[in-house]
């Protein structure tokens, strides 16, 4: 090898080393914003939006940390253990905040406790949707439809693996369903 090339080395290893701790002052003004879904989803899409807006406002790093599972405890449960120095925020729903302590025997935060609520960020409109050849074209005609065989309703309203999506209801009336 060329004794240019172990020059290029030696200095490239010189130089991160030097950069080193300039590295660690870019992340002790780091925000990270963590999303309790998968990437993709809406309260995904939102804090980016909303960390890319703060990043130009406040000429400050914000970064988004997608910590999915437990029915969203488990991003809870960790900003809730985090330093409280402001530095990670926890994009929350009614999932972590009202949903989840009812549901769950134990989820290792306290919503009174171990949060403070800042601002809401969005809305978001939850959508009943069937394949067009199951004949209901509004949520009368599917209720009237639940005497049917369950069989037949199998992949319509059979719940997912959260529990707090296991209902399918209306004012005045709710239907649980067991696997």
């Amino acid at each position: 090898m060329s004794k240019l090339w172990w020059i290029a080395c030696l200095l490239g290893s010189r130089l991160s080393w030097a950069a080193t701790p300039a590295v660690a002052q870019d992340e002790a003004g780091l925000v990270k914003l963590v999303v309790p879904y998968a990437p993709g989803g809406f309260p995904d899409t939102i804090a980016r939006l909303v960390a890319d807006q703060l990043s130009h406002n406040t000429r400050r790093k914000f970064v988004i940390e997608n910590r999915p599972g437990g029915a969203g405890t488990i991003a809870a449960d960790y900003v809730a253990k985090s330093e409280p120095d402001g530095n990670t925020l926890l994009v929350a729903d009614a999932q972590q905040w009202a949903i989840a302590p009812v549901m769950l025997k134990s989820i290792g935060y306290n919503t009174q406790r171990d949060f403070a609520p800042v601002t809401l960020l969005g809305v978001a409109g939850n959508f009943l949707v069937v394949n067009p050849a199951l004949g209901a074209s509004d949520f009368r005609s599917l209720v009237s439809m639940i005497n049917m065989p369950r069989t037949l309703l199998r992949g319509l309203i059979e719940p997912s693996g959260d529990p707090s999506r296991r209902r399918l209801s209306r004012p005045g009336r709710s239907r649980t369903w067991s696997r």
